[in-house]
């Protein structure tokens, strides 16, 4: 068992690895999208980390596309938990992103 110094937080047992997790469309079950004004709020477990991320989705934000099928954009898990690994130039998250689509 590992003491860690007191106020200290376990880093999770995902290390910081960038890519597209296999389980990510899967995972995508758990995010919830609200509609407000004229954004739209995405949350939910990472499907790769299982850690809380979010994101505003609206008018403005570089990298949204407008489909056939709806909304779309790539997720970044933007966690606050440590993982181990993760490069200094990278405030938050454990790397997993993918591409999601919110229907119209």
């Amino acid at each position: 068992m590992t003491t860690l110094p007191s106020g200290s937080v376990a880093p999770s047992e995902f290390g910081w690895t960038r890519g597209v997790p296999p389980n990510w469309t899967d995972g995508l079950k758990k995010i919830v999208a609200e509609s407000i004004s004229d954004h739209v709020t995405v949350s939910g477990p990472c499907p790769r980390c299982h850690h809380g991320l979010w994101t505003d989705v609206g008018p403005g934000i570089v990298g949204i596309a407008l489909s056939a099928e709806g909304i779309e954009f790539l997720l970044y898990c933007n966690c606050a938990e440590p993982h181990e690994g993760r490069p200094e130039t990278e405030t938050a998250g454990c790397g997993a992103y993918g591409r999601v689509v919110i229907p119209r």
